[in-house]
């Protein structure tokens, strides 16, 4: 667990070489990776990402407040999309990171092609004001519809507009599987009239989602 600290290249590449060599040693295997508003650098990120993915035992990531390269999404994709179940990961954290577009997208993508994701938080992620923001709400309705396993979803402050909003309620709608779902403080004010329309469907997706559920 790394939490509210400076984390030099050295010591990144220490917790590297120690988690590599000792891969095979059950007594040093890796199940959980916290990494929570550290003042940590992409290659560092990267660096220690690799040791610990190395082990290929990782079952629970959080990523909190932290950003994240090119590099450092790929390894990530590369452990989301395993397909072996016993090593799958099940657990993944992505609050507040500071990511690109195009790697969130690929992480998402990596996410749905897994077979045992059970919880995922994207807790105050920008998801409204991006360049392309359907793509990622459509990788996230693709998600909640494929991923058989996922139960709980935690979209808690994250920032939407317009058809986002009716896109990712008609997921929730075809999912049989989730049973935890934080929407709050999501903004549904109607500051413009057309918002108000897609809001209003909103609403009357996920009410008919609560009800298919009880």
């Amino acid at each position: 667990m790394l939490s509210g600290e400076a984390v030099s290249l050295g010591q990144a590449r220490a917790i590297n070489s120690f988690l590599v060599e000792n891969k095979d040693d059950k007594e040093f295997q890796v199940m959980e990776l916290i990494v929570h508003d550290c003042l940590i650098s992409d290659q560092d990120l990267t660096v220690v990402l690799e040791g610990v993915l190395a082990q290929a035992k990782l079952k629970s990531i959080t990523l909190s407040g932290v950003g994240l390269s090119e590099q450092s999404c790929e390894l990530l994709c590369t452990a989301f999309a395993v397909q072996t179940v016993t090593d799958s990961v099940h657990t993944v954290n992505l609050t507040n990171i500071k990511v690109q577009q195009k790697h969130l997208l690929k992480m998402l993508e990596s996410l749905t092609e897994g077979l045992k994701l059970q919880h995922l938080s994207m807790n105050g992620l920008d998801l409204g004001g991006l360049v392309d923001s359907m793509a990622i709400i459509n990788a996230i309705h693709k998600l909640i519809v494929e991923c058989f396993s996922l139960y709980e979803l935690n979209l808690r402050g994250c920032s939407m507009s317009g058809n986002e909003f009716v896109v990712l309620s008609q997921g929730l709608k075809e999912n049989m599987t989730l049973r935890n779902l934080d929407l709050s403080y999501l903004d549904l004010s109607f500051t413009l009239a057309s918002k108000q329309s897609y809001v209003n469907a909103f609403l009357e997706n996920i009410t008919e989602w609560i009800g298919s559920s009880e």
